[in-house]
């Protein structure tokens, strides 16, 4: 299949020269990236002629045997996480193991910090903190744990919203046993910055996970400062002379970093594995201790709203509208006849049980995303018809990063929740979106943004609509009983659906016009009850391949009943056998 592979990478690969397809399909065109455990190439894919990333994984079994899976790259293929890139397929051959991965043109965070010259904020810097530091936490909670062992600004990219994905898997499968070096301007070799003293000196084990932690914080570093850390060799040759660490006193903008979190920040940039925190659930879980709220009589950062007076105010908007950037406002139950307007970062809570704090608006969305950031917690949002006759969404998100939790959302007008624009991208996580005149959730003109883990039911159309280049994710949510599909796409929309339930929708779960591309894993799109196929369940279903399955099924009877005679016990049993088996093959061909 390969042929002049003359080439030895220093990971022990052998590099692939352009123009050699593999598996017949996929045309290497250039060299892209070299890891120490693995190359990394641009391709085309000759069969759909579109270009994808095509990535060669160092092997850490024996002699791969075609067409299996080693569970190594088994674990692989199976995560699940929004910062990593989807895998479009798996190739195992006898001359090596390769992912074929989407390409993406986003810049990394190297070349964002390059082009920007100067520091990133420390709202900025921290969020993607945040970003990454879930990532690891998803990582490292498999079993076995997964180890990232290069978490480094060039290895991660981040979307024209914001959000952050690693550039490729390599690192992920190779589980590095010595840091990548790199070169500087003598060209003599030097660790890499973002790889720990363990690392460095052979040491690193694919169970620890303090190495991605001491990876973190200085890329954390690099964003803050816009300088690369130096590198753990040299800060430990310091200590050993009995000199000062020089990450000790680090030039951070401490105005913005309270003690505690400077205290953390410098826990993870230590030089021993022992001194740094042991997990990044450990991080994660010191991050909201330092956060933990104050009582509200304490804070003068947080309002509280009460309809019936005795409060700070009686109406939401105007707290929105007196409140300055981060401030927090607390909703008491009650009923709000408002439209509410998000143009400054603010974070807005009620009360534990979302049906007791109503929020209805008549003539304009019930919420109307314009600030970068907000947050809505535990409110029942309803856009009533309005008295003019025109039409509106219910929650309007045109930009930002909204985060809508514990909500519960309804519309008589247009959609419950129209997302637009490539600088939307909001988080909607265990909302309950329902009984919408339109679709449930409407994704169009560019934009992005994550569903998790939320109801979307009892729509008279659609339950999500994704069209015009949008690309969500939409994970463990319920889809079902609507008056339409339940997911439809169309007009170059695309996403990812993963682990739906998306049963009981009145045409189908799914409506994906030609052309659109949408990655669909493990989602349940039938009851599981056994049925068997009739001609007016495979003509009105709509299920061609059960249609034609029952047809074969009619074809066979009459032959078993031309040669052995009208024995109609085993005409039925015949028959519920091939219509048992009509009705997986419609259903493995639905999903």
């Amino acid at each position: 299949m390969y042929s002049n592979l003359d080439i030895v990478a220093p990971s022990g690969l052998m590099r692939l020269p352009a123009d050699i397809v593999v598996q017949q399909r996929y045309r290497i065109q250039q060299l892209l990236a070299q890891e120490v455990s693995s190359i990394t190439y641009l391709a085309l894919d000759e069969l759909l002629q579109r270009s994808v990333v095509l990535q060669q994984l160092r092997s850490h079994e024996d002699a791969p045997i075609p067409g299996v899976l080693p569970p190594t790259v088994q674990q692989l293929v199976h995560l699940r996480h929004a910062a990593l890139p989807p895998v479009l397929d798996v190739l195992v051959t006898s001359q090596g193991q390769f992912l074929v991965l989407e390409t993406s043109n986003a810049p990394t965070l190297e070349d964002l910090l390059q082009e920007r010259e100067q520091p990133f904020t420390w709202p900025k810097a921290t969020a993607w903190f945040c970003q990454l530091l879930d990532l690891l936490i998803y990582l490292h909670a498999q079993s076995p744990p997964v180890i990232h062992g290069h978490i480094q600004p060039k290895c991660i990219q981040c979307t024209a919203a914001g959000r952050l994905m690693l550039r490729d898997y390599g690192p992920l499968y190779g589980r590095i046993q010595i840091a990548e070096p790199v070169l500087r301007d003598t060209d003599v070799p030097v660790p890499s910055p973002y790889a720990g003293i363990e690392q460095i000196q052979g040491e690193y084990t694919d169970s620890d996970p303090r190495s991605d932690l001491y990876g973190l914080g200085t890329t954390w570093y690099y964003l803050l400062t816009g300088m690369a850390p130096i590198d753990a060799v040299t800060r430990g040759s310091l200590v050993i002379e009995d000199q000062l660490d020089p990450l000790v006193g680090l030039n951070l903008p401490k105005t913005q970093m309270s003690p505690a979190v400077h205290d953390l920040f410098l826990s993870l940039l230590a030089l021993l594995p022992d001194d740094r925190p042991a997990s990044a659930l450990a991080v994660r879980s010191t991050l909201l201790a330092l956060q933990t709220p104050e009582p509200i009589s304490q804070r003068p950062d947080t309002v509280v709203v009460d309809p019936q007076g005795g409060a700070h105010y009686t109406s939401i908007q105007q707290a929105i509208s007196d409140s300055p950037a981060g401030m927090r406002i607390v909703i008491r139950p009650g009923i709000y006849q408002e439209s509410l307007v998000l143009d400054r970062p603010v974070i807005i809570e009620g009360d534990e049980d979302p049906s007791q704090v109503v929020v209805t608006s008549v003539n304009a969305p019930v919420v109307t995303m314009q600030a970068s950031y907000a947050e809505i917690h535990r409110l029942t949002l309803h856009s009533q018809t309005t008295s003019d006759g025109t039409s509106h969404y219910g929650v309007d998100i045109g930009t930002g990063r909204l985060t809508l939790d514990r909500c519960s959302i309804s519309s008589a007008s247009l959609a419950c929740v129209a997302i637009h624009g490539p600088e939307a991208d909001p988080l909607l996580r265990q909302c309950h979106i329902r009984q919408g005149i339109a679709c449930g959730i409407l994704i169009y003109a560019q934009a992005s943004g994550v569903i998790d883990d939320c109801d979307i039911t009892d729509h008279h159309l659609a339950g999500v609509e994704i069209c015009q280049r949008s690309n969500p994710l939409i994970r463990n949510c319920r889809i079902k009983h609507n008056g339409n599909y339940g997911i439809l796409v169309h007009s170059r929309g695309s996403g990812r659906v993963v682990d739906c339930d998306m049963t009981g929708n009145r045409p189908g779960p799914w409506h994906i016009q030609s052309g659109n591309v949408v990655y669909r894993e493990r989602n349940r799109t039938r009851t599981t009850l056994a049925r068997v196929n009739t001609i007016a369940g495979g003509i009105i279903g709509g299920s061609i391949a059960g249609a034609a399955l029952f047809i074969g099924m009619v074809a066979v009877l009459a032959l078993v009943y031309e040669l052995a005679g009208p024995n109609l016990i085993a005409l039925i049993a015949l028959s519920a056998l091939i219509g048992a088996l009509s009705g997986a093959i419609a259903n493995w061909h639905e999903q």
